[in-house]
This record gives C-alpha cells, structure tokens and sequence, in this order.
C-alpha cells in the first residue's frame, strides 16, 4: 500500500516567503490586510492616529514607513508630528486613513504650502478669531472657518498665514493660553537668541530691542539680555530654565558701592543710583553708557565705579581740552596719572618708562600709542565725550573700537550722544559692547538691522547699556533757568550783501552748480559765506557795523552793571577777536579760549574767572564748549551764533548751569542773539533744523517729547528791559528805524519784480517766475496761492465789462515774493549742507585739538 503523502506545508518555499514578507511588513499582490485608521490633533506639536483592525502590529509598521518619527504610544496608538499630516491625506486603497476636521484642516494647507498657494486669511470677528482658505485654491482643499485647534498648530508648524494686522494680538494671546510656542530662547552671550518659524507672529509681539540675526525672514532674531525680562511674560516663547535663570541675574539689582574712607567725594543720592544700575549693566554687558545731562557729575561717577570695581590700571581717552579736569580728579584721589602731552615720540617714552594707575591720552593720539598702551594691560577703558568717535570710519573711531577687546570693562561718557541722526550711536555701540552693533554699522543699514520702527527699536536698545540723567531728575534743588532768543535786524548792508549771494545762488542751482558729486561743496560754499555775512560782516568785506557783537556788547554791560559774570560763545576766531577787542576799550577785563589756547592757559582763564580777575570769558564753540566750568562763578550765558550740532550748544551752555550752580545767587541766563531779517535768516533757518534734531534727541535718548521753554524777545530793547526793568528809548527807536529801512527795502524789490512788463525775456530765464503777463510777473508760490475760481470769475468780469478793482490785489497778493523765493534756496542750501555743517565743525574740533 501506498504511503500517505504528509499535508503540512509549513515548510514548503511558498510558506517561507510568506512568513519573510509578514517579518519585513511586506504585503502580498492579494492582500487580503489593510491598514485602517482615525486620526485627531492631540496638541499643535502632534497628531494621535487611532488603530482598527486586526494586526495591529503591522498597522504600526505601515505608518512609521510612512511618516517619519512616528513611534507607538500604546498597542493600538501611534503619536507622530503634525507636520507630517500631508502625507496621510491622500493615501491609495485598500489602507483607509480617516482625518477628523482639525487634522484635515493642517494636511490640507501644508499640502497647499507645497504647491505654492496663497497663504490662509486670519481675522479678528468681535472677540473670535476666523482662518479661512482664500480664492484660488483647489474646491477639495477649500475651509470656510478653520478651527481653533487647527490654527494653533498652523502657527505653530510656521505654515504661511495671511494673518490681518488687527488680529495678530489676539492671536498671540490665543496662543500663549494654549501653551504653544512659536520660538525658542537660548542664551548668546549678553543676548538672548531667539529661532522661530513665524517671524510675522514674533515681530508682532513688540519685544523690545529685537533685531535680525541673519536676513530678514529667515526666523533667527536677537535681543539684549537686560531686556529680555519681556520674554518672561510671553507665553508664545519657550524660554528653557538655564536661559530664564540668565535674565533673572541680569535683572537682579546690584549691591551698593564699597568705596572706603579714602574716596575723596560724597556721591548724591542720583548719582548713587546711577552708579549702582551702571555696575549691574558692566557686569553684564561689560560695558556702559554714562549720558547724564553736562554738570551733573558723569565723571565722578566713572571714578566711583573704578574705585569698587578695582579698574586699575585705567585708560583714559578724552579731548585735549578735558586733560586737566582729569589730572585734578585722578591727583585728588590719589592716584598716580601720566598724561599723554608733547611730541608723539616723547608720549610713547613716557608711557613706556613708567607704571602708573591711569593713562590719560587724546583721541588723535590713540591710534599711535595704542600699541605701548596695550603693553600696560589696563583693566578699563573710560571714553570721555564719547560722541567723538559716532564717525564708524574715522581713524578716532577705528582706534578706540581696536582697544575694545583688550580690556573687560569699557565705560563711555557723553551728555550728548546723539548728534546729528540715530546713526551717530552704532559706533560708540560697537565699542562699548562688541557684537551688539556692527562696527561700520550706519543710518542706512538701520533698515536691515530691525523689522519695525527702527528709530524706536535703537532707542530701546541704547535704553539697555545706557544710565540717562537730567538736570530736571538730579533730585537736588537747582537756580531758575532762562531761555531767550534776543532778535536783532540786519543791517542794509548786510541785507544787500545777502540778496547779492542769494541771487548768484539761484543762478548757480539754474545752472546746475548744485547737482552732481559736486553740489554740496558748492552749496557748503555759498553757505559759509552767508553765515559769515551774517555773523561777522567784515570778515566777509562786508561794510557796516555788526549787530550781534553790537547787542552782545549791549547785554554784557548790563548783566556787569548788575554784578554778574559770564561766558560767551561765538563761531569764528573773526567774531572772538572783535568782541575783544570791543571789551578792552570799554575796560572790561575778560579771558579767551579758542582752538590755539594751549591747556595751561584753559586753566588759568578758568581760576581767573573764579578769582574775579576777569568779568568775561569768551570761547569758540569748538575750543570752550565743554570740559570746563564756569559755576557757579558765571550766571549768564550768550551764543553770538549757532552750530547745526545742538549736543554742541548744550554743552556750551552747560559751562554755566551745572550741579554746583548757587542756588542762592541769581537765576541762570541763557541767551542767543538771532539775526532777522524780511522774508527770514539764515539763523532761522538754522533754529529749524535744530528743533529738528532736539525733538530727535528727546525722542530716542530722553525717551520723551521734548518741551521747549525759549522765550522769544522780538528786540534786544524788549529783553533789556526785561533784565534791569528800564525801558531804552533810543535803542527801542533805532531798531524801530532798523525794521521799517528793511521793509521799504523789501517792498521796493517787490514792486520791482511785479513789473517787470519791459524785461519779460529776463522773466522767462527766472526760475522762480511761472507767469508773466507783460504786466505783473507770478512766482511760484504766487501761482500755487492762487483760486482757480476767483481768476476765471475776473476773466468772465473783463470779457463783460464789469469793473472789479481787486483784480490787480489779487495778482500780487503775496508780498514775500522775492524772499520767499530765495527762501526756498537757503534752505535746501542749510539742509543740503547740513552733515557738511557737521564736518565742519569736526575738523574746527581737530584743529583745537
């Protein structure tokens, strides 16, 4: 009989490739398995998929083949990105994946995404927020109100979101109550390093400070570290427990100062918080921005620091001019100081020969002794009058920021930071605290430095390495103070002289004088001879006397006659020699700085001042306006001119209202002498631009409007009497005469120009005339002035015959034609030179120097 043949076939090849497919997850042409699942958002992270169905097992595999890092929770849940929720939107047969409406809502816009479709719409409805797809986008993708949890995990993910300006608040709240973070915190030295998907969602949280940290868009941002405390408060940021314990220590107030016995002053109470917040932020920052007002003891404040902190060795770089205000400080705490004077060859010995606590050396000599210097390994760097070096090319400024990364502790000093636009911080930025700003950082790359504001964004990052004192917050008592701007009339010469240049300017900018590389020099031309004509005729051979030395004689006499004493400034060495001469034949003792003043004799007009030697101190803005003083002897200040840098002007005044002002002797005086003129000056044009610039100040520095208290005398009559309290007849009856020359003057130059009827081939080569009738010529202003309506209405009333007298009123309505023409001039003239202005005044500064 035959043997039965076995039925088992477990061993058979086709049994064997079975069982080799199920152990690799593979599926066999007829599979008779598919994978079945529901899938729900658990968070704005991830996605929970449900399994059903038998093998369970084999469900897991198919989904980690799938989607990436998937990984399995329980034996019939798998828990995976939600960024990876496209790829189960579309799955083939037999494998069925169930989406609920949040999910579906995440695949459908990453899937859109992908292919380049418009982002989705957010809005703010009342107090709901709605997403929706917008127009364009394929029907099977289309949502008409996508869901909350669905739209955090959009935010989340960094999906495109058309977000409405109106709605971004509502959403960070939204999302900082549901716990999903939109970036990530880490610690980047004395900044915080932020990295985000939704660069829109984080600007919109107006974190203070923020800037790029690589190119716009691309999610990587940064702040200062002692402001980062706003992100404590955003619950949108994931801020890890080692970067938070960072902010907290950088917020943490410091301890008072050790000073000992031996430190010669007393700090006021101001000045004793401000060192303390100026200690906190050196320890964090390494470096600090002492910007209290001129007079309120910034430098006393810097010693102090030096003193607990132990900075010694210490290097001192500051002008000329502050060499002996440091060489008395440094002498009165005993420390030994070397200064940096002589031939370059004979600094660098001196220096080299000998160890000493403090190195006090100019900023036109660092750049040559800063190799020795280094040799000496200071411990601290105090740049005085730090506004010196906000030119990020000048070789000061190159030299000063190379020191930067020797010493661990930089402190700058400036009542005056900014001086003309908020580019002038970046360089003093760059060297307090290298990394913060890039070096050759300037205006223009602003833009690309901060999303927002940019002006408000440097503001508050100035705010977090910077301790701001003004005189008004010193929490001392302080003497009254008066502004005044006294105006004087030119004289006819003068005014002639000026409608000379103002005409060969406007046939200079009719040729093109002022377009091309070279206009500005040729506007900075014409514009320092106007200043020129107007501050000091003669130096321009311009006959006649000068009224502002005239009034500023005038205003010295009688502030002497009331027993005061006092500084004056003037522009130009013409104007310094002048005055001087005008003191001596009146026989009032005086004493005068300028650019040539070595320091010895700086010192000496300063103790002649305050011995009484002398009634008068009379300085040049580039050489006396600062690291001096003249309170509390001196209680009255005249500015004979103006500067284009107010940080200038303000230091000058400052000479006389500073923290040892005597408070028990008569109120401060600070009084400009204006020239005007019909039709306007060149010093009102000046005064504009640097409103304009104070308003800035304010703005950015003062973190404030800023209040302007100048009280403005029409005559110098008006504000003598408002000083003695007697009335001068003849001086009120002489200007009297002086305005009405100038308004004859200027009302024949008028009528002359309306009838220019013989000369209308001249008139049509003026570029400031539009209209000439053969009769009455039009400028431009004249011409824009004019209704349309009322001129076809007279038209209609000539064409009738109906007498209208007004008409020829109307054609030359405007009286400052000529004046308000050559105006226009000046002024694109004052502000087209206005950083040449700037320069100027630099290199007077570099020549005193």
């Amino acid at each position: 009989m035959a043997e039965q043949l076995s039925l088992d076939f477990t061993d058979s090849a086709g049994e064997r490739a079975k069982r080799a497919r199920r152990q690799a997850g593979q599926l066999p042409m007829f599979a008779t398995w598919s994978a079945d699942l529901d899938v729900h958002l658990r968070s704005p992270a991830e996605a929970v998929a449900a399994i059903s169905g038998p093998e369970p097992e084999r469900a897991h595999r198919w989904l980690a083949a799938l989607v990436p890092n998937a990984r399995a929770e329980k034996a019939r849940r798998a828990v995976f990105p939600a960024a990876a929720l496209d790829r189960l939107a579309w799955v083939r047969p037999p494998a069925r994946v169930t989406l609920d409406a949040n999910a579906a809502a995440v695949a459908y816009a990453l899937h859109a995404a992908r292919l380049g479709l418009r982002p989705i719409t957010v809005v703010r409805e009342g107090a709901r927020l709605r997403a929706h797809t917008p127009r364009g986008w394929p029907a099977p993708l289309r949502q008409a109100d996508i869901a909350w949890p669905a739209l955090a995990a959009l935010a989340t993910l960094g999906a495109p979101l058309a977000v409405h300006p109106g709605a971004r608040a509502l959403l960070n709240r939204r999302l900082a109550q549901a716990g999903a973070a939109i970036a990530t915190a880490s610690a980047a030295g004395t900044s915080v390093a932020l990295r985000t998907t939704r660069p829109d969602l984080l600007e919109a949280l107006g974190l203070p400070a923020l800037r790029h940290a690589g190119e716009p868009g691309d999610g990587h941002y940064r702040m200062p570290l002692l402001l980062a405390g706003a992100l404590l408060d955003q619950g949108v940021v994931h801020v890890p427990g080692q970067v938070r314990d960072a902010i907290e220590r950088a917020a943490a107030p410091a301890p008072p100062l050790n000073l000992g016995e031996d430190f010669p002053w007393r700090l006021w109470d101001f000045q004793e918080r401000d060192a303390r917040r100026a200690k906190r932020i050196l320890h964090t920052l390494g470096g600090v921005l002492l910007a209290g007002d001129m007079g309120s003891g910034k430098t006393t404040v810097a010693l102090a620091l030096c003193q607990d902190l132990d900075l010694w060795p210490l290097l001192v770089v500051c002008p000329v001019s502050a060499f002996s205000t440091w060489a008395r400080q440094l002498g009165q705490m005993g420390r030994s100081h070397l200064l940096a004077t002589g031939s370059p060859k004979a600094a660098w010995q001196a220096v080299a020969e000998a160890e000493h606590d403090a190195y006090v050396v100019s900023y036109d000599r660092l750049h040559a002794l800063a190799e020795i210097l280094r040799s000496k390994h200071p411990v601290a760097i105090v740049a005085d009058e730090i506004q010196r070096v906000r030119n990020p090319g000048s070789r000061r400024s190159r030299a000063l920021r190379a020191m930067a990364s020797t010493v661990p502790y930089r402190l700058g000093l400036s009542g005056t930071p900014l001086v003309n636009v908020v580019g002038d911080l970046l360089a003093q930025g760059a060297f307090l605290v290298p990394g913060e700003w890039p070096p050759r950082a300037t205006t223009r790359h602003l833009q690309d430095l901060y999303p927002g504001d940019p002006q408000e964004a440097v503001a508050e990052h100035l705010g977090a390495m910077m301790v701001r004192r003004r005189m008004d917050q010193v929490g001392r008592p302080m003497p009254a103070r008066h502004d005044r701007r006294v105006h004087v009339q030119l004289t006819a010469e003068q005014r002639r002289a000026l409608a000379e240049l103002r005409e060969e300017a406007e046939q200079a900018k009719a040729g093109g004088a002022f377009d091309g590389p070279d206009g500005k020099f040729n506007a900075l031309v014409r514009l320092t001879r106007m200043r020129k004509i107007v501050a000091n005729p003669a130096s321009a051979g311009v006959g006649g006397p000068n009224p502002k030395i005239a009034a500023g004689l005038r205003l010295i006499t009688g502030f002497r006659a009331q027993g005061r004493r006092g500084v004056v400034f003037c522009a130009d060495r013409a104007t310094y020699r002048e005055l001087g001469d005008l003191l001596d034949r009146e026989n009032i003792p005086w004493g005068g700085i300028w650019g040539s003043t070595p320091p010895l004799e700086r010192i000496e007009v300063e103790r002649r001042l305050h011995a009484h030697e002398i009634d008068v101190v009379i300085g040049t803005y580039a050489a006396a306006a600062e690291s001096w003083s003249a309170s509390p002897t001196a209680t009255y200040f005249i500015g004979l001119s103006y500067v284009y840098a107010p940080a200038t002007l303000e230091q000058a005044e400052a000479r006389v209202y500073r923290l040892n002002s005597d408070l028990d002797g008569p109120d401060i005086e600070i009084v400009y002498v204006h020239a005007s003129a019909p039709g306007g000056s060149i010093d009102d044009r000046v005064v504009e631009i640097l409103e304009a610039k104070k308003d800035l100040f304010a703005k950015v520095v003062d973190r404030r409007a800023r209040q302007d208290a100048t009280r403005v005398h029409l005559s110098l009559s008006d504000l003598v009497y408002v000083l003695t309290g007697d009335r001068d007849a003849r001086l009120a009856a002489a200007e009297a005469d002086h305005r009405q020359a100038g308004e004859r003057e200027r009302a024949a130059r008028e009528h002359a120009r309306r009838t220019l009827h013989a000369r209308t081939a001249r008139n049509r080569q003026d570029p400031s005339l539009v209209a000439d009738d053969g009769a009455t010529a039009l400028t431009r202003e004249q011409w824009e002035d004019l209704d349309l309506e009322v001129m076809l209405e007279e038209a209609d009333m000539e064409d009738t015959g109906t007498e209208d007298t007004g008409t020829e009123d109307t054609g030359a309505e405007d009286t400052g034609t000529e004046d308000s023409g050559a105006e226009d001039t000046g002024t694109a003239d004052a502000r087209g030179a206005e950083h040449g202005g700037a320069r100027e005044d630099t290199g007077a500064e570099e020549a005193a120097a």
